[in-house]
């Protein structure tokens, strides 16, 4: 009932829409990232995610600075989890993706756990329904992998928010859960899959703008010599450092504009 072709559409376009109203579209495939304290270069592909999400529970922690680019990841994860064809997804059926990110101070009542009871009004409004669906359904949808609860923000939720998700009911039986935080903290668990996104230097930085200013429809602007000159004023500015991504993207954000003759510019090309 819940999984009928309007309501995943439905939650498709929730989720292309927040990425947009967050202007989370810095993420760019192929940046270096940490899975398991395995560096990857080229950054984590499908089939990687698929063996994360591969086992009967998984819980996937993407931690790291501000700006680096976790609630981004997330997001994309959530669209592998949505995508039409099952070549692309993370398992053979999709998965529901429910966003929590506020913190959880609801009283539940007989019986009822709190998760339980903040995802069955989240189903209720993704899929439109008159009633929210009963906890047993929500449970069995949770223990089978068909929701994917999104964590986001942790590390600034509250000490009871925190807990709720430290100590899960085992009755409840989450199944999928990706959870971004900017520290591991209290959510050090023997069955956690652990995702750092790296900063950006050297070669990753050149990469990062080259895919960023073709994404945003600017690269005819800099490409040849000009480009050249852009990386060397981004080497200038970071010396030979590390940045995140978030603030390569501001970099740019603000070339573009000053290419442009923006009068809001902050640079002067």
């Amino acid at each position: 009932m819940l999984f009928r072709s309007e309501h995943i559409g439905s939650v498709k376009n929730l989720v292309a829409k927040r990425l947009k109203e967050e202007q989370q579209e810095l993420y760019i495939g192929g940046l270096p990232v940490i899975l398991d304290g395995k560096y990857l270069p080229q950054g984590i592909e499908l089939d990687e995610l698929r063996n994360v999400f591969s086992g009967t529970s998984t819980c996937l922690l993407i931690w790291g600075e501000g700006g680096s680019g976790k609630t981004t990841l997330m997001y994309q994860i959530a669209r592998k989890a949505l995508d039409d064809n099952t070549n692309g997804r993370l398992c053979t059926h999709r998965m529901l993706p429910i966003v929590i990110e506020e913190d959880l101070h609801l009283e539940a009542r007989d019986r009822t756990t709190v998760l339980a009871e903040v995802l069955r009004g989240k189903l209720k409004t993704l899929a439109d329904l008159k009633e929210a669906p009963t906890p047993a359904f929500v449970r069995h949808l949770l223990r089978h992998k068909r929701i994917m609860v999104l964590v986001d923000g942790f590390s600034e939720m509250d000490e009871t928010t925190q807990s709720r998700f430290v100590e899960l009911d085992p009755e409840l039986d989450i199944n999928a859960i990706v959870i971004t935080s900017r520290h591991s903290g209290r959510l050090q668990k023997s069955s956690m899959t652990e995702l750092q996104p790296c900063r950006l230097q050297g070669g990753g930085l050149s990469l990062f703008a080259e895919k960023y200013l073709r994404r945003i429809g600017k690269w005819d602007q800099f490409e040849g010599r000009k480009f050249f000159s852009l990386q060397e004023r981004l080497s200038r500015m970071v010396h030979d450092s590390e940045v995140t991504v978030l603030l390569a993207k501001l970099y740019l954000d603000q070339s573009v504009l000053a290419k442009e003759g923006d009068a809001n510019a902050l640079l002067e090309i």
